[in-house]
């Protein structure tokens, strides 16, 4: 189970949830989000990517971060990919992400995906592994 704070993951910020790789299939459920001060509802941004972009991902991370290049940098869970690196990568690798949730919904995280989550206006992210 993961709780959650306020985060930003626009140039710079650090997310709530570093990049890391689930090892078993995983249903993100957002419980609850707190209301935005415009009234407007809370969400979480999960960036999910494909199993079989990791290969990709861990290249431009190396490539952006030489001192990562001595361990795995997803396994590593030292990395959150901001706005700014998410578009880079696309634009470098074409690697695309599965992303946002409001709160009362579920989204499915299969096994050795790679993710980061971001939490925006206090909602409290959890995930159920399904083992």
């Amino acid at each position: 189970m993961y709780n959650a704070f306020e985060s930003y993951e626009g140039d710079g910020g650090k997310g709530s949830t570093k990049l890391h790789m689930d090892m078993a299939d995983a249903v993100n459920v957002l419980m609850h989000a707190s209301m935005r001060d415009d009234g407007s509802p809370a969400y979480a941004s999960w960036n999910i990517f494909h199993a079989g972009d990791a290969e990709a991902i861990r290249e431009f991370l190396i490539e952006n971060y030489p001192e990562c290049s001595d361990s795995d940098p997803i396994h590593s869970q030292n990395y959150f990919l901001d706005n700014s690196l998410r578009r880079h990568l696309w634009e470098e690798k074409c690697v695309q992400q599965l992303q946002l949730q409001k709160a009362h919904s579920s989204l499915p995280a299969p096994w050795y995906s790679s993710g980061t989550t971001s939490s925006l206006h206090v909602p409290c992210p959890r995930s159920l592994v399904i083992a």
